[in-house]
């Protein structure tokens, strides 16, 4: 049998976050309390004066960690950083001029843009983006060549050179590039 013989102080304190092991932590929100314990409050220490039997329940957000990135030619609106559960988040990718974003990589696989997540767990994502590619059709009349010709594959920033040559009894009008 337990005596209280005089009136006692308790001061009782936990961490603001703890950590939950890889990408999880839980922060503290404050607590609440019955009889000699104050009903509520935010922080992370509350004193009391013990008389009778009383309880004291911490209260703990569970967080989830966003580690955001991006692969070469490109960034992406949102940072890293610790979100709390369930919470939206929604991450735009930009490619950087002459690219295009090709898809999201990490524990997200798709190729929707901008990404919506609810964080319910960590969450590691890269935005990966390609160099723009164009498809050009080359032909010709048949009073001449062009070397190449056909479908010619180029991407954004390189040079082409495409050779166009009269036969000897013809002559080149015009050149016409459409589009």
């Amino acid at each position: 049998k337990n005596l209280i013989t005089k009136v006692q102080t308790a001061t009782n304190r936990v961490g603001e976050i703890v950590p939950g092991g890889a990408g999880v932590q839980y922060r503290c929100l404050g607590w609440t309390g019955t009889d000699d314990v104050p009903a509520s409050g935010t922080g992370t220490s509350v004193v009391f004066t013990v008389t009778t039997n009383s309880t004291l329940t911490w209260l703990w957000v569970t967080e989830y960690y966003l580690d955001t990135g991006t692969g070469s030619h490109g960034s992406v609106d949102v940072g890293d950083g610790w979100r709390t559960n369930g919470a939206s988040a929604t991450i735009t990718a930009t490619a950087d001029s002459g690219y295009r974003f090709s898809g999201w990589s990490g524990d997200v696989v798709s190729g929707v843009n901008p990404l919506a997540l609810s964080m319910t767990q960590a969450v590691t994502v890269v935005a990966n983006f390609a160099m723009n590619q164009f498809t050009i059709t080359v032909s010709n009349s048949p009073a001449g060549t062009v070397t190449p010709s056909g479908i010619v594959n180029t991407v954004y920033g390189e040079n082409r050179t495409i050779t166009v040559q009269a036969d000897p009894d013809a002559h080149i009008a015009d050149i016409k590039v459409d589009g």
